[in-house]
């Protein structure tokens, strides 16, 4: 509602309308130009093989994060355990329900949208 009156109050001056005009334009003007050039930046990353390797290394640094969580965080009341620990740790090994929730993630990457509503209604009938 607020919102509403200052638009009412911009509007019914001429000034007004001149200088919302010319923002707007300008809006569109540099919006437009901007999700052009993203997109063909990130295609031509794609393309190259960069995003790939970056997220290769993301990856490699969460396992390794995970590791540290798993195994160091319990050796926290003597530094040099810890310390021993964060230059020597063991691979990370998926511990509990963290392997059923991962291949659920990715099969429901991998579905069609279709599936995914016929799948949930199938769920809430056997229910």
């Amino acid at each position: 509602m607020f919102f509403a009156n200052i638009l009412k109050k911009l509007l019914s001056n001429p000034m007004g309308m001149f200088v919302y005009g010319i923002l707007s334009k300008w809006y569109f003007m540099a919006l437009i130009p901007i999700f052009v050039v993203t997109y063909w930046v990130l295609k031509g990353l794609s393309e190259s093989g960069i995003l790939n390797d970056l997220e290769s290394f993301i990856n490699a640094g969460f396992l390794q994060i995970k590791a540290v969580a798993q195994h160091c965080a319990p050796k926290m009341r003597k530094l040099s355990d810890v310390w021993d620990c964060l230059q020597n740790t063991p691979p990370y090994v998926p511990e509990g329900q963290e392997p059923i929730l991962n291949q659920q993630l990715q099969d429901g990457m991998n579905m069609q949208p279709e599936l995914i509503d016929n799948q949930h209604i199938n769920q809430n009938v056997q229910e």
